[in-house]
């Protein structure tokens, strides 16, 4: 389940985003991602998805945020991320990344061992388990036979699942998320969408779909759409094509009134003040 995560942490590492978002795009992809981050800075936000994930640090530091749990890894360590765990990243552009995102679809035998558990210590700097993940992902990387790919990455999870102290979840580490819902609000949250609209689209009872968000991201339904519209809102003013009431309305709130109003309760300061930062 998404953590709703301390404000003050989250103010000071990830720049005041507080509530995790659902990844529509990477939840919508059935292949593995991969690839390297290097002289580039690393501004990842506060998100969830239900695929697993892995920072492998090559060299510099990333500040790394999984669930409540932050650590700033150097080189030779290992983020490690399992569906629905809430993570972020920050690093300046002197860090060194591979990154690999691990569909959970093709965990096959391995599916049974991460299914309701969570890592008790995400974190891996282990020398010889990085040495061996490290080898493994840069093959992942740069074979084209995709039957290899395959086989290296059922190393690197065999390796570092082995190594991330899994434990049975209990109701404070559930990791059930309702992706259809999710994916749903994700796609629509600039149109006008309630309670009770969800509950005929998707045949629950509003009570239920009010209970899940409540406690899956620690808000009301209403809360979290709210945080949705904000993200985009400021995403498109930081593209420069639009002002702050035209961002403001093309997000989905109803009226500039109604968007300065949740602007200041989830970052304790006016979109002014928040841009001049």
């Amino acid at each position: 389940m998404p953590y709703y995560l301390n404000f003050m942490t989250v103010f000071y590492i990830f720049g005041g985003h507080v509530r995790a978002y659902f990844h529509l795009l990477r939840e919508k992809k059935d292949q593995p991602e991969y690839g390297r981050i290097q002289n580039k800075e690393i501004k990842v936000d506060l998100h969830f998805h239900s695929q697993i994930e892995l920072y492998i640090i090559i060299s510099g530091q990333v500040d790394v945020l999984i669930n409540e749990k932050h650590k700033t890894l150097g080189a030779g360590e290992i983020a490690v991320s399992l569906s629905n765990d809430t993570h972020g990243y920050r690093a300046s552009s002197a860090a060194d990344v591979i990154y690999l995102v691990i569909p959970t679809r093709l965990l096959g035998d391995l599916a049974q061992s991460v299914e309701n558990k969570y890592a008790s210590s995400p974190f891996i700097n282990d020398k010889s388990i990085f040495d061996k993940v490290l080898d493994a992902a840069n093959k992942v990387i740069d074979t084209s036979n995709e039957l290899l790919r395959r086989g290296y990455l059922y190393l690197v999870l065999g390796t570092v699942l082995e190594n991330i102290g899994l434990k049975e979840v209990d109701e404070d580490h559930s990791t059930h998320s309702d992706a259809k819902l999710l994916i749903y609000v994700s796609e629509n949250f600039k149109k006008e969408l309630s309670l009770s609209h969800l509950s005929e689209k998707f045949g629950y009872n509003p009570s239920y779909i009010s209970g899940y968000f409540k406690k899956a991201f620690g808000v009301s339904f209403s809360k979290y759409l709210s945080t949705l519209r904000l993200r985009e809102a400021i995403r498109l003013f930081e593209t420069g094509e639009y002002n702050v009431t035209e961002s403001a309305l093309e997000s989905g709130f109803g009226s500039t009134r109604s968007f300065y109003r949740a602007f200041c309760e989830e970052f304790h300061c006016s979109p002014k003040e928040y841009f001049k930062k």
